[in-house]
């Protein structure tokens, strides 16, 4: 599994377990809401400066992230059944390698379907 993946989720359950808005936290990081919502979600990566400011802004340091993260990963793992993690961290493995390559991936997801 990707040591990141989870990153988003684990910024947005941080900064509501403080009770803080995204806007606060967008402002006290010098980012967008929009753009703190995206790296929420995890339909974008912050970068490193940026994910420094973020935590500054939430008060918390690496450490914390990196707990709430496992966090958020133990608890997905949870939810799946155990040839279905396997599976996936087979696949993104290959793709990290070169195997494969992300068409691939998707005749694959289609077929699976």
């Amino acid at each position: 599994m990707n040591p990141f993946d989870g990153l988003g989720s684990a910024l947005r359950l941080i900064r509501i377990r403080k009770e803080m808005r995204q806007k606060e936290v967008a402002a006290l990081a010098s980012v967008t809401p929009s753009m703190l919502s995206s790296y929420e979600t995890s339909k974008r990566k912050p970068e490193l400066s940026t994910l420094e400011r973020i935590l500054i802004a939430l008060e918390v340091d690496l450490r914390e992230l990196v707990d709430m993260i496992e966090e958020v990963q133990a608890a997905r793992l949870r939810d799946r059944p155990p040839e279905e993690v396997a599976l996936k961290d087979m696949l993104t493995s290959l793709l990290e390698l070169g195997v494969i390559n992300a068409q691939v991936l998707a005749d694959l997801a289609r077929e699976d379907q």
